[in-house]
């Protein structure tokens, strides 16, 4: 496999867990309007989701740098690289969902949490692979 084919598939798992971190949390409104959920029961939920999603994309980036781009000299490149995918997916939503009705707009802020997210991402994208990529030094006792 070619280095852009690798750099790829460590991008999208990127992209792919912060469009679905913040699907719930965009949509609040519209799910709470459309299911009858309290706001209580909604929070909770996005919470639980969150959280799941965090644990869960932390494990499966360690794993697949770990086995993609050990020894690369691009190896940092995800970091930045996932920003186009996430835009094609933000863009295939707004074509597939609109919004219609303007009391589903998201809260003032949530956009302050989306822009905190593509600051720190990066930087939690270079630590992972850090750890991924590096030599053991330690080979027993």
């Amino acid at each position: 496999m070619n280095r852009f084919s690798k750099i790829i598939l460590c991008s999208i798992p990127s992209a792919m867990f912060l469009y679905l971190f913040y699907l719930p949390q965009l949509n609040y409104y519209r799910i709470t309007r459309l299911t009858g959920w309290s706001n209580n029961t909604m929070s909770l939920l996005i919470s639980v989701i969150s959280i799941l999603l965090l644990v869960s994309f932390v494990v499966l980036f360690y794993f697949v740098t770990k086995s993609m781009l050990h020894n690369e000299k691009f190896k940092y490149i995800p970091t930045v690289s996932w920003i186009p995918f996430y835009i094609v997916l933000i863009l295939i939503n707004n074509f597939i969902i609109p919004i219609t009705e303007s009391g589903d707009r998201p809260s003032p802020g949530t956009g302050m949490l989306l822009i905190l997210s593509y600051v720190l991402l990066p930087i939690i994208l270079a630590f992972i692979i850090g750890m991924s990529t590096q030599k053991n030094s330690h080979k027993g006792c």
